[in-house]
Parts: C-alpha cells; structure tokens; sequence
C-alpha cells in the first residue's frame, strides 16, 4: 500500500469538519495552515497561542494522530512540550556571518524567526 498525500490531507479536512463546533480555531487552522505534514500558525496573544495549542492537540488525538516537531519564537509556549517532540533547530550560515534559523522574508526584508550570533 502506497502513501497518499490526497488522503492524508482529506482525513485532515474531514477532522477538521467533525470537531469544528468543538474547536473551531484549530478546525479553522487545519481546514486553511496546513503544508504537506506540517501545520503553521500563530496567534495574537501568548495564551491565544496556548489555547489554540492544547485544541489542536485534543483534536487531532481524538483521531490517533500525535503532534511532532513542535517550534515557536517564543520559549514559554514550548515549556510543556516533551523534549522528543520538539523540533531540532535547523542552522543555515550566511555570509555575513551570523546564523539563522528558519528565516523569513516579508516585504523583501529578511525576519529571523530565530537568531544564534557565533
């Protein structure tokens, strides 16, 4: 039996449908964040982060799925995460001389979402 990427995002999109009334912001983010086997987000507030966190945990476990490879620009959120979940950092160098770490550019600027200065 072969993989499907279809299938694996239409589990998703279903999920998403069952728990919606639920946790309609995780729902929400499932149905619009997710890329491949990942699952982008964020939030306004630390503790709307928190929230929308613990749903997308509870949602997603109630269909045997476990989250992985959890990353975010703030610490705190990742406190009670096991350490076996969390993701390893991935280090690119650049020719100025500093590493970044998962960057992004908006408005042609570059925004390191994490920044190690070696």
């Amino acid at each position: 039996m072969r993989s499907s990427p279809f299938l694996a995002i239409r589990v998703l999109n279903q999920l998403s449908n069952d728990e919606d009334a639920k946790y309609p912001a995780a729902a929400r983010l499932l149905r619009s964040s997710v890329y491949m086997d990942d699952i982008l987000g964020g939030a306004h507030t630390e503790a709307e982060a928190k929230q929308l966190m613990l749903d997308l945990t509870k949602l997603l476990s109630s269909a045997g799925f476990e989250l992985r490879k959890w990353t975010s620009n703030n610490a705190e959120l990742l406190s009670d995460i096991p350490r076996d979940h969390l993701e390893k950092p991935h280090v690119f160098d650049n020719a100025d001389g500093i590493s970044y770490i998962k960057s992004l550019v908006y408005n042609g600027t570059l925004l390191p979402i994490g920044l190690l200065i070696t």
